[in-house]
Order: structure tokens, then C-alpha cells, then sequence
């Protein structure tokens, strides 16, 4: 399996999964110190902050280009729907 496959592989993952991924990437880079003390989660961020960042990059990279899409797929159908005449 190439590497290209995987990475089509990895784009077939629905939405809401990208979503998920970037909150929780989110939170552990960006959270307040005294939040991610309360949260317990401050002794893994330093180690793997590095590991988040990419997960929150592509993830939020993701999001876009499929938002993106969905617009200029919108976008299109309008078009497609205003320039029928009226009898269609």
C-alpha cells in the first residue's frame, strides 16, 4: 500500500471525525495553563505538543477545503437553477 493510498485513505474520514480532532487539538495547544492543570492534562502537553499541532494543521486544513467545496458546489446548483427557463 503506497503512501498516496493512505493518505485517500485518510480523506474518506467523515466530518464530523475532522471536527473532533481539531477541538481536542485545539484544547490541548491553546487551553490556559491554570485550565489544563484543572483538566489534568498538563504534563502531556509538553510532549506531544508537536504531535497536536500537525493533527490540528491538517485537520483544520481539511475542514476548509471541504467547506470550500461544498460552497462552490452550492454555488453551481444555484447557477444550474437560476438559468433554467420556465417551462423547466
Amino acid at each position: 500500500m503506497s503512501w498516496a493510498s493512505k493518505i485517500v485513505d485518510i480523506l474518506k474520514i467523515p466530518t464530523p471525525y475532522f471536527v473532533g480532532a481539531a477541538i481536542i487539538s485545539a484544547t490541548v495547544l491553546f487551553v490556559p495553563e491554570q485550565v489544563a492543570t484543572a483538566l489534568g492534562i498538563d504534563d502531556l502537553r509538553v510532549p506531544v505538543r508537536p504531535y497536536f499541532g500537525v493533527v490540528f494543521i491538517l485537520s483544520v486544513t481539511v475542514l476548509l477545503v471541504r467547506g470550500l467545496a461544498m460552497w462552490i458546489e452550492t454555488s453551481a446548483r444555484r447557477k444550474v437553477l437560476l438559468d433554467l427557463s420556465p417551462d423547466e
